[in-house]
């Protein structure tokens, strides 16, 4: 559709990309705050049997979030090869209808 609009096929590149980018920066946000809360949670609920200090797992957080970010990003990739395999008048076409 954004190529029917006169979008190059670098700026199509370039926004895919962000947007992949910028959901799995939200995501990696969400996901951190979450698990964060979570693991103070535990650490308390537990507390009350064991007595133990909050430990949360800051390389395993980070290497997840990277690993997320590598896998939304490679899903776009494969999204974008997958739109550019298409042709933009039969699209449209298929769009109208």
């Amino acid at each position: 559709m954004l190529n029917c609009m006169g979008t190059t096929r670098k700026q199509l590149h370039r926004m895919i990309l962000y947007e992949g980018l910028f959901y799995s920066v939200k995501t990696c946000a969400y996901g951190g705050i979450i698990s964060i809360i979570v693991a103070v949670l535990l650490s308390k609920m537990f507390a009350t049997s064991f007595e133990n200090q909050i430990y949360i797992p800051w390389i395993g957080i980070g290497i997840t979030m990277l690993i997320l970010c590598l896998l939304v990003t490679s899903i776009m990739w494969v999204a974008l090869r997958k739109i550019e395999q298409h042709n933009v008048i039969d699209t449209l076409r298929k769009d109208s209808i």
